[in-house]
């Protein structure tokens, strides 16, 4: 299994462009080194989100989503239904 870590900051780099124009012109580097900061703001921002039902977020946000379920899967062993 590929480290957490290094999945999340695979990801945020692919994704740079959604997490906002700072992060859209951040070196590989940094976003590296935030990997941390990052994850703790989308998991608020979702935490957010669904508490509040903005729909918009979740679908700006549904690759983080996707990314989630499937870490958790692969913790887990089974598909989440």
């Amino acid at each position: 299994m590929q480290d957490v870590r290094a999945q999340l900051a695979q990801t945020f780099i692919a994704h740079k462009a959604d997490l906002g124009p700072e992060a859209a012109f951040a070196s590989d580097q940094a976003i590296l080194e935030s990997v941390d900061a990052i994850t703790d703001a989308l998991l608020r921002g979702l935490t957010t989100a669904l508490t509040e039902g903005d729909a918009d977020w979740l679908s700006r946000h549904a690759w983080f989503i996707e990314l989630v379920a499937g870490m958790l899967e692969d913790a887990l062993g089974e598909p989440l239904e």
